[in-house]
């Protein structure tokens, strides 16, 4: 099946069951089990649907968005494309588009002394041929040191980004939606999400960009958090020199192998998942 460089562009706006609620994508959640992040330089690679760096715009920290693609063309194509209102990606100030290898890009941030307080890889399928590259563990260490500190790394939930990101980082957060967070720094024991008016709209805003605001949230999240001591589900590392997140279908099949892209949200690894409470003091 091919797929057009248009592929990614949103031609309207997310509905009701989509699961494209604001909150979902603007790190919200993070920033309420972790009160200390307030996000000001974001490095995002992989422009995607434009969807992620749009949510962010919304948070009042956020002073600097670096989108880092490969392609001119999908790029080019989101742009001309989109329909909805996720088009301010192009046009809002704080916004700045580089069309690289993100990797190179990420080499060349190092060299110059740039430092970021959120990296978010927005590469969802890792395993096609090349990608890999982006979620090795010597990639992961390259990340750990373009994060200030406090800053964190955000992936896709899966098991493989799980293991191989332990590797390096201190501690993991996994809040329960589409995103796994490693924290360049330590991540204490967390008990509570507090809501502080800073990030109030954010918690609850339906779409990016817009003014209105859903209900009042559950009062609780369902989280997973790792450190060094934890127990963890172990598979094969993804490295630069053994690329297992393109290569394990095989053995996969022959039952030899855990595959990498299964999803934390599974119901296999509920043992590692528990429920704290949210305070939202001001609503």
């Amino acid at each position: 099946m091919s797929r057009t460089a248009s592929a990614s562009a949103m031609v309207r706006e997310p509905g009701p069951g989509d699961s494209y609620e604001a909150w979902r994508w603007n790190h919200s959640e993070l920033m309420a089990l972790d009160p200390s992040f307030r996000p000001r330089r974001v490095l995002v690679i992989g422009i995607g649907h434009a969807y992620l760096p749009h949510a962010l715009l919304d948070l009042p920290s956020v002073q600097e968005i670096v989108v880092v693609d490969l392609s001119p063309e999908i790029v080019g194509a989101v742009k001309k494309h989109t329909a909805t209102s996720a088009r301010r990606v192009f046009s809002d100030p704080r916004v700045r588009i580089v069309i690289a290898d993100g990797r190179r890009y990420a080499q060349s941030a190092l060299k110059r002394g740039e430092r970021f307080d959120l990296v978010q890889i927005k590469i969802n399928e890792p395993w096609h041929a090349g990608s890999g590259n982006l979620f090795s563990v010597e990639f992961f260490r390259m990340i750990k040191g373009l994060l200030a500190e406090g800053g964190y790394l955000g992936v896709r939930p899966l098991v493989g980004h799980l293991s191989d990101g332990m590797q390096v980082f201190d501690g993991a957060l996994y809040p329960g939606y589409y995103h796994l967070f490693f924290k360049n720094g330590e991540i204490p024991l967390v008990e509570q999400a507090v809501v502080t008016p800073d990030i109030a709209d954010a918690w609850r805003r339906e779409l990016p960009g817009a003014a209105a605001l859903g209900p009042s949230r559950n009062g609780a999240l369902e989280i997973m958090q790792f450190d060094a001591r934890s127990p963890r589900p172990q598979i094969d590392l993804n490295t630069d020199d053994r690329p297992t997140f393109e290569y394990y279908w095989l053995r996969q099949r022959l039952g030899t192998w855990i595959s990498p892209r299964d999803g934390l949200d599974n119901p296999r690894f509920n043992e590692y998942r528990r429920t704290v409470p949210v305070l939202t003091p001001l609503e």
